[in-house]
């Protein structure tokens, strides 16, 4: 078979199989629940957001005209992995607000 497919998921279906293809959805799959629960919890910040899922996407509309999740030689599998990186870590970079303190509290305080 020829391996210059011009579509990145046929690739991936003809050379991992139905386990691959089921294991390559899995982990979008994932991973785009783990970037809405980072969002969701104000874990991360909406421009880190927006750059991450917007290259994200990016890389899987080009994958439908191009093969580039199984080339070794490819850069932008580095930086994507570099996105999964980024939003596994991304919790601890960003503190939470803590509560405000309530108004009796605040009364007893300048009491």
């Amino acid at each position: 078979m020829l391996d210059n497919y011009h579509s990145g998921y046929v690739a991936i279906l003809m050379e991992t199989g139905i386990i691959g293809m089921t294991s390559f959805a899995l982990c979008a799959l994932l991973f785009g629940f783990r970037m809405s629960w980072l969002r969701a919890n104000r874990l991360i910040p909406q421009a880190d957001y927006d750059l991450i899922v917007g290259y994200v996407n990016l890389m899987f509309l080009i994958n439908f005209s191009e093969t580039l999740f199984l080339r070794s030689t490819d850069f932008s599998e580095a930086l994507l992995v570099t996105f999964f990186i980024a939003s596994a870590g991304a919790r601890l970079g960003m503190p939470r607000p803590g509560p405000e303190p309530s108004r009796m509290a605040q009364k007893r305080q300048f009491a």
